[in-house]
């Protein structure tokens, strides 16, 4: 049931996509802006693949953070196997990282430790990386290596530098992955430009510097907590709080189980002389004969209130675990629970869906917060250190966007905007603030509206006195204002809804008053027919009457719509 509700949890916390939008704080131009959302769209979130894809990753730590309380991800400029980097994230061990002694969260940390391990392969090239880079900029590159030290470690270093067993979240027996080998650990510190470093974890030397590539001066380390108490600076897990509650049900299945066994195969009781007993014979088969001589054997039967009530009990422990665990289950019924909660009526399970709307909306607003602090850093980081410039390949809407923020296109041969964009990153600098789109709560809030609008809608057509009655009470139903407010619920395509400008607007106004002015002449309207149809008064008269009748209009409509 744990491990259950465990697996099922981030079906549902990562139901849909992760979206937001990026906005410039630095930055006077509005194309910046949209310039960094749409790189987030087209090129960061596609191409996060490292280890996974983007939101397997986000998937698998909303199910760690579940079993150890936090999860927490790292932000990285990684290789984009072109010879170039890209942004991406990590989603480690969750034993690896370490928050700053005596700090009661991640925010609260301005150091936080990160235990990697590399194969002897990497150490390796990871030397060659380092005399490559420091032939190149031997005094101002990004990277500050200790080639002598390094070389050092690999050749005094073992294969025995594993991680802690004590540390094992479980006995590592089967086929799950079990990092060893040359065991480093990177140091971050919060503060613009404050120093990074990686060093041995046996000899404590350090073998690279760097600096906060970040220009917020932000730690790339963010922890996805599921609860966060400030006492444990690690947070509280779902299998921390159900765990005990689980290992009883779990003891309570295999002793029924066990009584199960015992009830078809029955321990038996034998009377008299033993010596005449064919124990082989007493065994349950069809038709089997049993040969006991002398003897008296019959079965015991075990009938002890116990064992009578242990569906009972198991199904009272089901539901304590069912209270602690975010996820929903109606399979329990009151009677045998005793929690009214579990009930199979509808007040019963309505009560369990909104305790579980609860759960999922508080473990969502973890994640948004996380993965907005994830965004900046990612976007932060790629804004301020790619170098050179980047081609990119934009939709018409996306080169429309850019158009209006103010960005200039290139144009081709025949005069018109180029779909192709090259961001020159030195033109390019902004930090950026993120903020998630509450996508699930606006959809709710949304799909509540569309039925209400519908709702009215068909209250007005079922009484032909609606906009009578309303007027009366001095009232007007909007037509046109329901119509397109129920349209944009409906779709996001401004192509299908579109706003009328003031001056359109104006001048359908004026049409809309000349006609009626037109039309409040005493004129007879079927010479008027005749004059425009070129046909005799009593044939325009005819076509009038025709679509009065076929249109269900009247005269001044049928009149107007002829002359159209």
């Amino acid at each position: 049931t744990l491990a259950g509700g465990l697996f099922k949890l981030p079906k549902r916390i990562v139901n849909s996509d992760l979206v937001g939008r990026f906005k410039a704080m630095d930055a006077d131009e509005a194309w910046v802006t949209e310039l960094a959302n749409i790189y987030w769209e087209n090129k960061i979130v596609p191409n996060a693949n490292y280890k996974a894809p983007w939101a397997r990753k986000w998937k698998d730590a909303v199910r760690k953070a579940a079993i150890y309380g936090s999860q927490p991800i790292i932000s990285l400029l990684v290789d984009d196997g072109n010879g170039g980097v890209k942004a991406d994230i990590d989603v480690p061990y969750a034993q690896d990282v370490r928050l700053e002694p005596g700090k009661v969260s991640d925010l609260d940390s301005d150091i936080i430790f990160w235990d990697v391990y590399f194969s002897k392969k990497q150490v390796r090239g990871m030397i060659e990386q380092a005399e490559r880079e420091t032939k190149e900029n031997p005094t101002d590159g990004y990277n500050k290596w200790y080639v002598k030290e390094l070389k050092e470690i690999l050749a005094s270093s073992n294969d025995d530098e594993e991680r802690d067993q004590t540390e094992e979240h479980e006995d590592k027996t089967d086929r799950s992955v079990k990092k060893g080998g040359v065991k480093f650990c990177i140091a971050f510190q919060r503060g613009v430009k404050a120093p990074f470093y990686m060093y041995h974890w046996n000899s404590d030397k350090v073998v690279r510097e760097w600096e906060n590539p970040d220009p917020t001066g932000d730690i790339p380390v963010k922890y996805l907590y599921c609860y966060q108490d400030f006492n444990n600076p690690y947070g509280t897990g779902i299998v921390k709080l159900a765990g005990g509650t689980q290992n009883v049900l779990d003891e309570l299945r295999r002793q029924h189980v066990l009584a199960t066994q015992i009830g078809i195969r029955p321990p038996k009781k034998i009377k008299g002389n033993e010596d005449e007993v064919d124990e082989d014979s007493l065994i349950y088969a069809t038709d089997q004969l049993w040969y006991v001589g002398n003897a008296d054997v019959e079965p015991v039967e075990m009938g002890n209130g116990v064992y009578q009530q242990l569906a009972a009990t198991i199904s009272m422990y089901k539901t304590s675990l069912m209270d602690i665990l975010p996820m929903g289950d109606t399979s329990i019924s009151g009677t045998d629970s005793g929690n009214p909660n579990y009930s199979k009526t509808p007040a019963g399970v309505k009560m369990q869906a909104s305790q579980l709307s609860i759960d999922d909306e508080d473990f969502k607003d973890n994640l948004y917060m996380t993965y907005e602090a994830v965004a900046e850093n990612l976007i932060n980081l790629v804004f301020a250190n790619m170098q050179g410039s980047d081609l990119m390949r934009l939709s018409d809407d996306e080169r429309e966007i850019l158009t209006k923020s103010g960005l200039e296109f290139p144009v081709d041969e025949m005069g018109e905007p180029t779909n192709e964009l090259e961001i020159l990153w030195d033109e390019t600098r902004a930090t950026f603030k993120f903020e998630m789109d509450a996508e699930d709560s606006k959809q709710a809030g949304d799909d509540e509206e569309v039925a209400n609008i519908i709702k009215a809608l068909e209250l007005r057509a079922s009484d032909p006195n609606f906009d009578m009655a309303m007027e009366m009470s001095g009232y007007r139903f909007n037509l046109g204002e329901a119509f397109a407010t129920l349209m944009k619920k409906l779709t996001k395509n401004d192509k299908i809804v579109q706003e009328i400008s003031p001056e359109d607007m104006e001048a359908m106004q004026q049409e809309q008053m000349m006609a009626e002015q037109g039309m409040g002449q005493e004129a007879p309207m079927a010479e008027e027919q005749a004059v425009a149809q070129s046909v005799d008064p009593e044939t325009a008269q005819a076509n009038i009457e025709a679509v009065m009748a076929g249109y269900g209009i009247d005269q001044n409509d049928a009149a107007e719509a002829l002359m159209m």
